[in-house]
């Protein structure tokens, strides 16, 4: 149940949310803003858009939750539904409006709304909230770019129950992502640690993290070099739908250093399995 808040508090609630009058609608689905693909919505507004046919569960689970935009009646309700709850004080909703302002697929974004509505949410410790707000920490959306803090939510976000946040710790600190960048970071690099974290993310089922992890294994990064380890984490990976780590086998068997493929076997079945991973995905 949710903490309730004080009537001032909600006084500026109401009169800080837009209402449905003035809201302002993206009209192209092609989108590319500075919200586009981040953040998480809650289970219900996920509940929501599966009634509206937009897209499932899994999908609105992962990075890039959505692939259009609803249309423009049912996104008027979704939001008066949303907007009603937050009033009533529902972590849950304060979240899921904020997602809506970060996403951009439907609404113009505003990110200075967003974080503000996550700030709400995540203090009614939503771990969801925890998640948004790392991410926006870390990339500068709505806020300057503050990697310890970034680190902060994450990890807070991951001990809450959101796999997703541990990948995006390892990546934080994975030196192998500051190569070829000037500017300077706020975390130290620290390989070991990235390497942790990606195990992390791997064990707790964040398909995004196994190629990271088996690539970890296969290279020594982080820890010491472990060629079966590393073959069966890009295998997982591959067989989960990730065309680049199918890449990674087809490459280490024509390498041929640690595994000798003679025959090209190997070699020739993960490149046509990649190749069918990218041609399904051209066929969606």
């Amino acid at each position: 149940m949710a903490t309730p808040k004080p009537a001032n508090v909600v006084n500026i609630l109401e009169a800080f949310l837009p209402e449905l009058e003035v809201l302002e609608f993206r009209e192209s689905s092609a989108h590319n803003g500075l919200g586009a693909g981040l953040g998480m919505p809650t289970l219900r507004i996920v509940e929501m858009y599966e009634r509206h046919g937009a897209v499932s569960y899994a999908e609105a689970k992962a990075m890039n939750p959505l692939n259009a935009p609803l249309a423009r009646e049912s996104f008027l309700l979704l939001y008066a539904q949303l907007r009603r709850a937050a009033l009533d004080h529902d972590a849950e909703a304060l979240n899921d409006l904020g997602w809506l302002w970060l996403d951009g697929r439907t609404l113009i974004e505003d990110p200075a709304i967003a974080l503000h509505l996550f700030r709400l949410a995540a203090a009614d410790d939503l771990s969801e909230a925890f998640f948004n707000l790392g991410q926006l920490y870390t990339y500068g959306i709505g806020v300057a770019v503050d990697e310890q803090m970034a680190q902060r939510w994450l990890k807070k976000a991951f001990k809450a129950g959101i796999r997703e946040a541990a990948l995006e710790v390892a990546w934080l600190y994975d030196a192998r992502n500051r190569e070829g960048s000037c500017e300077a970071s706020q975390v130290e690099a620290d390989n070991r640690k990235a390497f942790r974290w990606y195990r992390k993310a791997a064990r707790a089922g964040d398909t995004a993290a196994f190629a990271r992890l088996g690539k970890s294994y296969l290279e020594g990064n982080g820890v010491s070099r472990h060629v079966s380890k590393g073959l069966f984490w890009l295998q997982r990976a591959a067989l989960s739908g990730d065309a680049e780590a199918a890449d990674a086998l087809e490459y280490f068997y024509e390498d041929g250093l640690y595994m000798p493929d003679p025959q090209g076997r190997m070699r020739l079945f993960w490149a046509s399995y990649a190749e069918g991973l990218r041609d399904a995905l051209e066929c969606r």
